[in-house]
């Protein structure tokens, strides 16, 4: 269901089990067709058996009461096990997964009270097993703040005209945001207003509330009816966050450059190069096996590519990788660059 609602049958093969729940629920009920070619979920019509549309109701009455306030998977189970609906175990996930396909674009889950953009087979695993967990809202916003919902939709598709809602906003913003490195999640070295985009997203607990307030907010607009400006504001933040980490490894390569006096527009091909020649054998010339020497051979390394090298290096002179520095980390890494740098020199006068 979740990755081959397009084929015919979800691509079932043979003949085992997982057929002939697909015939006496989708292919019987009508609820995954073939539009246009394409094979897609589609919510019971008038041909339905008439305990199913009855069920596909109460889901709709039971998500229509999540709009005001979020309510767990075990409510709507129980609720869909009372009479005269009596859905079993086995069937719920099956009848749920399929509902929040077809409507996914408006309802929210949760996590433990944390936002999940796209549904896994690890959630759904957890979600049968922990039903109490996992919490369902319902956004439904019409008419309501276009303009806002217009920059949104310029920031993040290009495009004003955009048909978005809520959800459809959040699970690209969200996507974006949980994929970036840990530096960057958590460095304060970034601009007054990119920080409270960021604060503003990993603080919040609901999407609604996020893209209606808790943005614009970050992004100085104050009256989301007034939000001219608010796309560009919003975008420049997240280009800032999306090239954090790059700001930070050239960062450090202009400190290379610094602490062995080159130019700080070397490029890191060329320091490699410079610096691999004036470390060749000095090694030799030290007893600091776990220090100076190890830095060194790293300094000296032919196997990696340049971006493989500068990483190698950065985990070195940091005690973890660079991604997930943090500033105190860029900080003492900087330091003990500088003075492994003052003892090379050393080393170059004593060779």
């Amino acid at each position: 269901m979740l990755e081959r609602s397009n084929d015919p049958g979800l691509g079932i093969q043979k003949y085992p089990p997982e057929r002939a729940i697909y015939r006496s629920i989708f292919e019987k009920g009508g609820l995954h067709v073939s539009q246009g070619g394409r094979w897609e979920f589609c919510a019971p019509d008038s041909s339905c058996p008439l305990e199913l549309g009855d069920v596909w109701d109460r889901l709709g009455d039971f998500f229509a009461s999540t709009e005001t306030q979020r309510r767990s998977v075990a409510d709507l189970q129980k609720w869909l096990a009372q009479p005269p609906y009596g859905v079993k175990m086995g069937v719920f996930p099956i009848l749920l997964v399929h509902y929040l396909l077809v409507n996914g674009h408006e309802i929210a889950v949760y996590e433990e009270g944390a936002y999940i953009p796209g549904l896994s087979f690890d959630h759904l695993e957890r979600l049968i097993r922990q039903p109490q967990t996992f919490e369902f809202q319902r956004f439904r916003i019409e008419g309501v703040r276009a303009s806002l919902f217009s920059e949104y939709s310029k920031a993040l598709f290009g495009d004003s005209s955009w048909s978005v809602d809520v959800l459809r906003i959040a699970r690209p913003l969200s996507s974006f945001m949980l994929s970036l490195e840990d530096y960057t999640k958590k460095t304060r070295s970034l601009t007054r207003t990119t920080l409270s985009v960021r604060d503003a997203f990993f603080l919040s607990k609901s999407p609604e509330k996020l893209l209606l307030e808790e943005l614009p907010r970050a992004c100085g607009i104050d009256d989301p009816q007034a939000s001219e400006g608010f796309a560009e504001t919003l975008l420049g933040s997240l280009r800032e966050l999306k090239g954090a980490y790059s700001e930070l490894l050239d960062a450090m390569r202009q400190a290379i450059c610094e602490a062995f006096g080159l130019a700080k527009t070397t490029s890191l091909e060329e320091v490699r190069h410079v610096l691999r020649g004036r470390c060749h054998g000095l090694d030799q010339y030290t007893v600091d096996v776990k220090g100076l020497k190890s830095f060194i051979r790293r300094v000296c390394d032919s196997d990696a590519d340049d971006d493989s090298w500068l990483r190698g290096l950065l985990l070195f002179l940091g005690h973890k990788p660079s991604n997930k520095w943090l500033d105190q980390d860029r900080d003492a890494a900087t330091y003990r660059l500088a003075e492994f740098a003052r003892r090379l020199l050393d080393l170059e006068k004593l060779r």
